[in-house]
């Protein structure tokens, strides 16, 4: 379970650099559509995060099961 928590990790990493680099991207274009796309990609991002979080806490709950076999 170290080896999926480290990979984890990294993913939610990599995940928040991406919401970071759409929000300041968007914070510094001047053309409101530049930015409603950026900040939508942002968005798209986020969610992707939080579908991450969930998946990664089912797995883990399976693991769990698992290992109480």
């Amino acid at each position: 379970m170290e080896k999926i928590a480290e990979v984890y990790a990294i993913a939610r990493r990599r995940e928040r650099r991406s919401i970071e680099f759409y929000r300041q991207a968007a914070a510094e274009v001047e053309g409101e559509a530049e930015k409603k796309l950026l900040s939508e990609l942002a968005d798209m991002e986020e969610a992707h995060f939080q579908q991450m979080q969930s998946w990664y806490d089912e797995a883990v709950a399976k693991l769990r099961k698992l290992r109480e076999r």
